[in-house]
């Protein structure tokens, strides 16, 4: 029996409204999470916007989850162009 997928944690209410315009693109909860984490780091302050420092403003010990999702979920994915033009 395979285990349940994860649930995506909490976040801003408007981070949260804006993806889950997105959630139908995503199979894993894992996934959607780290697209909420980088939207949340994308608009935060942070002065130099890198994974390293991306990672370290969510509070994940390293970058590397951050870096699996953009090369392996994301990618030329044209649902996520299409709806980010809806």
């Amino acid at each position: 029996m395979a285990p349940l997928p994860r649930i995506a944690s909490p976040s801003f209410k408007f981070i949260h409204e804006y993806s889950h315009n997105y959630r139908h693109l995503f199979d894993e909860g894992r996934n959607y999470e780290v697209f909420k984490l980088l939207n949340l780091e994308l608009l935060s302050e942070l002065p130099r916007k890198s994974l390293p420092n991306i990672a370290g403003g969510v509070g994940l010990s390293n970058s590397q989850s951050l870096h699996h999702f953009l090369q392996n979920s994301i990618g030329e994915h044209p649902a996520l162009r299409e709806t980010r033009l809806k």
